[in-house]
């Protein structure tokens, strides 16, 4: 449930900063640079270093949040 909550609440704080970011730079530069660093932050949900703490894990969480639920504001 926290991962979870916390996947969401990355989302909504995503949604919010990367929505002045696209009005300034552009749809296009932003989603993709989002989508690459959720696909970093995905891979890290399951490496083992990171496993190892659960604070780890949260933040890769919440960032992979922030990429793919903030970087489709639309």
């Amino acid at each position: 449930m926290l991962a979870g909550t916390t996947l969401w609440g990355g989302g909504l704080i995503g949604t919010l900063a990367l929505g002045r970011i696209i009005d300034w730079i552009g749809f296009t530069r932003v989603l993709v640079t989002a989508f690459l660093v959720a696909g970093v932050t995905t891979a890290a949900i399951g490496n083992p270093m990171v496993t190892a703490s659960p604070v780890a894990i949260l933040v890769s969480i919440g960032v992979t949040g922030f990429a793919i639920i903030g970087g489709q504001p639309e």
